[in-house]
């Protein structure tokens, strides 16, 4: 259930960056400035960017999806395989590349603090699970 409702949350936030338009939410959500008509080249590469990320996360989901229905003895590793993407996320953009302050304006991002649910639901159910003695090891 853990490994469907991350799923969702994922796949309906990388629906927004792929097909919101004109700059998959990088405007209206996010509140970052972009550059107005004709764009400049770094935006459009910023928009791409964007929407090649989204694209990322709908097939991804759907991959967790079908694991979550129909391969559901494939669901530790693939809950091992989120919690690892999403701790290189979170060491990624709060150490290695940190975006604070990198942003003008008066809006936040809202999928900023994204890697804390999509880190927290798979780790605690992964605990749960052996501390239940309910994971054999493949």
């Amino acid at each position: 259930m853990v490994l469907f409702g991350s799923a969702v949350l994922n796949m309906l936030a990388g629906l927004t960056h792929w097909l919101m338009k004109p700059f998959g939410g990088l405007q209206r959500v996010a509140g970052i400035e972009l550059g107005g008509r004709p764009c400049k080249k770094k935006d459009l590469l910023l928009v791409a960017i964007q929407a090649n990320e989204g694209v990322e996360r709908v097939f991804a989901s759907a991959t967790c999806l079908y694991i979550a229905i129909a391969a559901a003895e494939y669901t530790f590793l693939m809950l091992c395989l989120c919690i690892f993407k999403q701790l290189c996320v979170l060491c990624t953009t709060r150490f290695y590349m940190p975006l604070k302050g990198s942003v003008k304006g008066p809006y936040r991002a809202p999928g900023e603090y994204r890697s804390m649910p999509l880190l927290l639901l798979p780790l605690s159910a992964l605990l749960v699970a052996v501390a239940a003695g309910d994971v054999t090891l493949w």
